[in-house]
């Protein structure tokens, strides 16, 4: 398996949500927020970032923190 790193993306009209198709797999949107939540592979995430932040119908980028979590059962 891949790794992968999810972004979130705060968008200003959520019908521009199908333009970020391309970018990687659309896991969740939200009407009401304006944001999609987005899987991009980890080696490509910097590059699809610096990508997002430039395109004029994205307000801003963000990445997941649930990827520095610890889910171990150690604790």
């Amino acid at each position: 398996m891949t790794e992968r790193t999810q972004i979130i993306v705060w968008l200003y009209q959520i019908s521009d949500q199908y333009k970020l198709r391309r970018f990687g797999n659309i896991i969740y949107f939200s009407r009401k927020n304006k944001y999609v939540v987005l899987y991009v592979s980890s080696e490509y995430a910097s590059k699809v970032i610096t990508e997002l932040k430039s395109k004029n119908y994205v307000q801003s980028v963000e990445t997941s923190k649930t990827d520095k979590l610890d889910f171990s059962a150690e604790h």
